[in-house]
């Protein structure tokens, strides 16, 4: 997610445009973080986030 934000910061301190696959990226880094954090607030890990650097 954090690739992501910056990767549109870049952009709009360079004056570039910002292009709707890099928005779509960020909303689907934020959905799913919302979908972990949501988990773990639960006291539960879902799956899709038990992974870190490819290991649980």
């Amino acid at each position: 997610m954090f690739n992501e934000i910056q990767s549109l910061e870049t952009s709009i301190e360079s004056g570039s445009s910002i292009t709707q696959t890099g928005v779509n990226a960020l909303q689907t880094d934020f959905l799913s973080f919302e979908a972990c954090w949501a988990g773990l607030k639960t006291g539960t890990t879902p799956d899709a986030c038990a992974a870190i650097n490819g290991s649980k």
